[in-house]
């Protein structure tokens, strides 16, 4: 025999149960799939799955590609550029101009250019981000006075802001050639499978 109140307990039950499917449903509904069929969810980073070695080709070359398309389509104003690097890595150039006169603010216009790079970065699939402070001569490598050590720093935090796996950005600051201090280069090596240890080394200077 079935009590008075029963019905409602069911009911109750049957109610909780279906919304917690449809939760479940919605969690998994928004999948963006990169270039290499690593599934993405938006709003988050890079899928950390380490890539096979023999695309690594391809994952740099799309990766260039697409952050060229977003990013040149002015480029004697732009004030983060693709730099072209022998090595084939994807590099990124954010000038002195994209930051607030002795600051590690960037402008409107450079914080739309990096929402874009890591907009682009959620769908390229594993890899790890090096941001690299151009640093004065004779600044130590420690000093966090020194423009390019904070502008690296700051720009590090804007892309994991951006949803970029704080753990995939490495931030340190460096001397460039040519450079007096004060830009930032970021670097982007792939996350291959069997070479994982070599994404976290810091990329040779080119001058």
């Amino acid at each position: 025999m079935i009590r008075t109140g029963e019905p409602q307990v069911f009911r109750g039950l049957l109610f909780a149960f279906a919304a917690a499917l449809l939760a479940g449903c919605a969690s998994t509904a928004e999948v963006d799939t990169g270039p290499y069929g690593h599934g993405v969810s938006q709003g988050k980073g890079p899928d950390s799955t380490p890539l096979p070695v023999q695309d690594a080709y391809k994952f740099q070359a799309d990766l260039n590609r697409r952050l060229q398309d977003a990013l040149l389509k002015d480029p004697e104003t732009a004030l983060v550029l693709p730099m072209p690097r022998a090595d084939g890595l994807t590099a990124l150039g954010i000038s002195e101009d994209a930051f607030k006169p002795d600051s590690g603010e960037l402008l409107p216009e450079a914080m739309s250019a990096m929402d874009q790079f890591a907009q682009i970065l959620k769908t390229s699939g594993a890899c790890v981000v090096h941001v690299l402070g151009e640093r004065a001569p004779g600044a130590a490598p420690a000093d966090s006075s020194d423009l390019g050590q904070r502008r690296g720093a700051a720009i590090a935090a804007v892309l994991a802001q951006l949803g970029v796996p704080q753990d995939h950005i490495r931030s340190e600051s460096r001397v460039q050639p040519g450079s007096d201090g004060g830009g930032v280069i970021i670097i982007v090596r792939p996350l291959l499978s069997g070479h994982e240890q070599d994404a976290w080394k810091t990329p040779p200077v080119e001058g």
